[in-house]
């Protein structure tokens, strides 16, 4: 006892003497070249080539730095390089993320950092068309960050080129990982759940690492000219199929782990399979093997490919498109250096393609399509195929929405009312917004277009912010039966199955007969004769968008702050109860009021004090309302872990590795550069004496 007491005081007094030499050598924001977009969204310092609008923030020349380079502290924005380099000195961060959601980085170029773009608990990120080379250590790397997405970066030249370590949940695709000395993509340390696809992965020494990580999906994605193509350790259960493992050194390396290396009768494509089984043929011009490919005792693959496995994906932009008006769409196909020609089709009669068909260049063509008439069209791409890679055809999100007004008809786009009269006169449309079905005003702006002379007369009038839309469609002229009113409004939460347009007939509400859905619009074919002074709704639907705990490792007896965020995804308001469980035991509860098209985040504290230590998964329930029918985005969950108060690192264990990292944020709150939530242990929202004291009275104190 007298042991442990002495070693507690002499770290109290090791911790102290380090934080007052602390105090004494802080450095203000920007003082060591590092520039901070901070919480509150100020660029630190003010002199940062960085020019902001709104929440995207663009660079507007080079940056040198000279420890991190850009540290990112707020929620909900864009950094867009512009095509300029970020050039370190063999140190930091080139761009560094903690505890922030929902960043997007676009077109950075990253060089000589230890780490290039890093994400430490962050989460639903998105990085994209990012050339991130000759870094120390690693290229991109994501630590306990989830639900990410990492697409069309050029990654070369570093230790590793992408490495997750612990981070599960997210989305690798389309990515260049060339020439690394270490690894190229890197899933380790119980890093599950991720998507591996089209990725080309090329001149590294491990193409693809997984260690200690399972039920991961790799599918599509190139493996050559690797030392190892892909290496498996203490990691089973990965769908690991439709891939190219072509002039590797070694193709595979793997222990005991037990993976699944076929879909059940496609497997992979092996450049060494005719050395290995010289006798093999293929079953029934499947373009299959008769042989299986035989990794070790426990794993093979059964249904191994003769030619390079090719996916398709297909992408139409604008989407959606105006009827007659031009749409570009561009297969990409992943594959072996694939080339050739792709096929284009569309399930629309009415429909022509300038190119029919297109020849590849660096894997990809374009063509343009323009369609005559309105609805929900698939465009498909159909692949030739080559020497090395196979057929194969996709539609990918070329689900494409064609939606236009005919003559006769009144269009209400994006919340702005227009009338089409390219060939009749006296069509007049009125829309108002409204709040309820007895139609009470909301005072919102309405107009009127009526007796217009041809060819087209085309007005606008905002009515956003209604939960009806009145609608009146009077004409001077005889109209078809047929006569139609396309209705499209659009909320940047909708999909399709949170949306349902439907009218008022006087007595209920009758969903439109047809209706079409876009990323963030839904659209309705109204009949003229169902919109003559009715109000049109969409129904409601709760979502819970994200679940943020204020610390991943909270002490036993001290409070965990959680941040619920909830949207109304429909047309009217609501109010929902929002609950929130640890494993399976209600820790809080409270009612959500939301306004159409609102977001609001609800705080809860979760008192720790007589749950056990260990690893809880915080989940969280909003209840659905009135009409909703999908509840599938209802709910969200997180993990956190409760242990000895001062194990800030979560080892079981409270030792000097946790004061080391409490000295590093010792001073700090929530904005700062070095803030470490978990270091606040007693959670006033600073690092001070006072956690040191607490660290310090735990001390050698570990879990059995």
């Amino acid at each position: 006892m007298f042991k442990r007491t002495v070693s507690a005081v002499m770290l109290l007094l090791v911790v102290i003497s380090t934080l007052t030499l602390a105090f004494q050598i802080q450095l203000v924001k920007g003082d060591d070249g590092t520039i901070y977009i901070n919480a509150d969204g100020r660029i630190t310092p003010q002199t940062a080539p960085i020019q902001r609008n709104g929440d995207t923030y663009t660079l507007a020349g080079n940056i040198n730095a000279g420890a991190d380079g850009i540290v990112v502290e707020r929620d909900n924005i864009v950094l867009n390089g512009a095509g300029y380099t970020e050039t370190g000195s063999g140190s930091g961060t080139g761009i560094a993320l903690t505890n922030v959601g929902n960043v997007t980085i676009r077109s950075m170029a990253i060089t000589n950092f230890y780490f290039g773009i890093c994400l430490d608990s962050s989460s639903e990120s998105t990085l994209s068309g990012n050339n991130v080379t000759a870094n120390c250590y690693g290229g991109i790397y994501l630590d306990s960050s989830f639900q990410s997405t990492l697409f069309s970066n050029n990654i070369t030249n570093n230790w590793v080129g992408i490495y997750l370590i612990s981070s599960c949940d997210n989305n690798l695709s389309g990515n260049d990982v060339t020439a690394n000395s270490g690894i190229g993509i890197a899933v380790d340390a119980w890093s599950d759940n991720n998507a591996l696809f089209g990725n080309d992965v090329t001149n590294n020494y491990y193409g693809i690492y997984l260690g200690h990580s399972c039920d991961n999906n790799l599918s599509g994605n190139s493996a050559a000219n690797n030392d190892y193509g892909i290496a498996v350790g203490s990691s089973p259960s990965n769908f690991i199929f439709h891939n190219s493992f072509v002039k590797n050194a070694n193709q595979v390396c793997t222990d005991g782990s037990i993976n699944i290396w076929d879909d059940g009768s496609r497997g992979n494509y092996w450049s060494d399979y005719l050395t290995e089984y010289p006798n093999a043929a293929e079953v029934d011009s499947s373009g299959v093997w008769n042989t299986p490919y035989i990794i070790n005792s426990k794993n093979l693959d059964r249904y191994p490919l003769m030619l390079a496995y090719a996916s398709t994906s297909v992408v139409c932009s604008p989407n959606p498109v105006l009827v007659d008006s031009p749409v570009t769409c561009t297969a990409t196909i992943s594959g072996s250096n694939p080339t050739g020609t792709v096929n284009w089709s569309t399930s629309s009669g009415t429909g022509s393609f300038t190119q029919p068909v297109c020849t590849l260049s660096s894997g990809s063509c374009s063509t343009t399509y323009a369609d005559t008439g309105p609805g929900n069209v698939t465009i498909t791409a159909s692949y030739s195929g080559d020497v090395d890679n196979m057929k194969s055809s996709g539609s990918g999100s070329a689900a494409l929405i064609v939606f236009v007004s005919a003559a006769n008809s009144a269009t209400i786009l994006g919340g702005n009312a227009t009338v089409d009269q390219t060939s009749i006169t006296g069509v007049s449309v009125n829309v108002t917004g409204s709040s309820a079905p007895d139609d009470t005003s909301l005072n919102i702006t309405s107009a009127n277009y009526g007796n217009a002379v041809p060819p087209s007369v085309t007005g606008a009038v905002t009515v956003g912010g209604a939960a009806f839309y009145d609608v009146q469609v009077s004409s001077n002229v005889t109209l078809g039966p047929d006569a139609t009113a396309i209705i499209r409004i659009t909320n940047p939460y909708f999909t399709s199955q949170d949306s349902v347009l439907s009218y008022w007939n006087g007595s209920s509400w009758i969903p439109v007969a047809t209706q079409f859905f876009g990323p963030d619009t839904v659209c309705g074919n109204f009949s003229v004769s169902d919109l003559t002074g009715t109000p049109i709704m969409l129904r409601s639907s709760i979502a819970v968008m994200s679940v943020a705990t204020a610390k991943t490792v909270v002490g036993q007896g001290y409070s965990l702050y959680i941040n619920v965020t909830t949207a109304d995804l429909g047309a009217f308001s609501v109010l929902s109860n929002v609950t929130v469980y640890a494993n399976k035991t209600c820790v809080g509860m409270k009612d959500c009021p939301l306004l159409n098209g609102n977001v609001v985040t609800l705080t809860f504290a979760w008192n720790t004090t007589s749950w056990t230590f260990g690893n809880y998964t915080i989940s969280v329930y909003a209840w659905p309302v009135p009409s909703e029918t999908n509840t599938a985005d209802n709910n969200m969950t997180g993990t956190v872990y409760v242990g000895i108060p001062g194990d800030i690192n979560g080892d079981g264990t409270v030792d000097i590795y946790d004061a080391i990292i409490l000295s590093g944020a010792f001073t700090s709150k929530p904005g700062d550069h070095n803030w470490n939530p978990n270091a606040d242990i007693n959670g006033d929202g600073i690092v001070d004496i006072f956690d040191a004291i607490i660290l310090s009275g735990h001390f050698n104190q570990h879990l059995p």
